[in-house]
């Protein structure tokens, strides 16, 4: 049994005023330090040094939640990278920081000159397989692996079709796609389809990037 817990709203942060010359041309020329991997509060110490030594902003890894296992390592290391770019929903709940930590870090770093600026994935979600269903196996009778579930930075469920041999104890069927904390179920997917093609428009376009259930965002 899952409980969503939704994220509040907040079209307009109310961002500290930032008081940067004109050189900068309101964000758009300048210096920019990429602080992939650093949570939200150590870069929130660095931005008055930042500002001083005269960088425009600080570029940070998508915010959003995002996969999370502490049991399945990829090639022998626990929650790669490009985990950060599989997300389970939109809350503002990743690896770094919370919603809160975040907020207090643009503020903070707004108020000492230093923009923010974050990576976005707006194409895709998780990867087929990655979900929180406890049983995948993918090969054939030589040759089988299986593996467990996954969880997420947030705790929210979600779950996909791919490789998946268990079925739901409610339905007795076969998981369909669903993210419910970012309100996606099978009909906004691209049917699921190999990208095998970087010449095909209609690959490029519908493909599942390296299995990434990918969004119809047309």
């Amino acid at each position: 049994e899952f409980n969503i817990d939704q994220e509040p709203l907040n079209f307009v942060w109310q961002g500290a005023a930032i008081n940067q010359g004109p050189e900068y041309k309101e964000g758009q020329k300048g210096g920019i330090v990429e602080m992939f991997g650093w949570p939200y509060a150590d870069i929130k110490q660095e931005c008055e040094f930042l500002g001083n030594a005269g960088w425009m902003g600080v570029k940070v890894f998508p915010p959003q939640e995002q996969v999370m296992s502490n049991e399945w390592p990829q090639n022998g290391e626990l929650n790669p990278w490009w985990f950060y770019y599989q997300p389970v929903s939109y809350k503002l709940d990743g690896r770094h920081g919370t919603r809160e930590e975040l907020r207090d870090m643009i503020q903070t770093c707004r108020a000492a000159g230093v923009r923010v600026y974050a990576d976005a994935v707006v194409n895709h979600m998780t990867g087929g397989g990655n979900d929180v269903w406890d049983s995948h196996r993918n090969g054939s009778d030589s040759w089988c692996t299986t593996w467990g579930g996954k969880s997420s930075t947030s705790g929210s469920p979600y779950f996909t079709h791919s490789w998946t041999w268990q079925t739901s104890e409610n339905t007795g069927l076969t998981p369909g796609m669903e993210y419910p904390a970012a309100a996606y179920m099978a009909q906004d997917f691209h049917c699921d389809r190999g990208l095998n093609s970087w010449t095909d428009p209609f690959a490029l376009n519908y493909g599942w990037l390296s299995g990434l259930a990918d969004l119809d965002t047309e």
